[in-house]
């Protein structure tokens, strides 16, 4: 099995040089997009190396804040089954969890009456928009 490289305990930021700590896997990823994600700011459409220790991908600027939630266990979409039905589960991108809609029987009829989730989340400090 692979080793995550997602902290189990605390939640330590593993860019290159940073010594921060967050208090929570949202936290964490705040952390990430409002400190780290500057170098990308004007470079156009040009690749980086993300600089998380390990880490070897080098996304896309426009896919960037996709990739860092990957750091995290930050999962910012519930299933709308959870009140209804009693889902506990959460995800970390619409895709995954429009595909548990479609997947789990029960919860078909649930994703008939809202439609796919999409969230918008705007970074403050920048103007960057991320719509998952």
């Amino acid at each position: 099995m692979m080793k995550s490289n997602i902290p189990e305990i605390g939640h330590p930021c593993g860019w290159t040089s940073c010594t921060t700590t967050c208090s929570s896997d949202q936290a964490l990823y705040e952390h990430l997009v409002q400190d780290h994600t500057a170098p990308w700011e004007n470079m156009g459409q040009r690749q980086l190396a993300c600089q998380w220790a390990g880490c070897q991908t080098a996304p896309e600027k426009r896919w960037l804040l996709r990739h860092l939630i990957s750091h995290t266990n930050h999962r910012p979409f519930v299933c709308p089954a959870s009140q209804s039905q009693g889902c506990t589960m959460t995800f970390k991108t619409s895709f995954t969890l429009n595909r548990h809609l479609k997947n789990v029987e029960s919860h078909r009829e649930s994703d008939q009456d809202t439609g796919p989730i999409v969230i918008k989340i705007r970074i403050p400090g920048t103007s960057a928009r991320l719509a998952f």
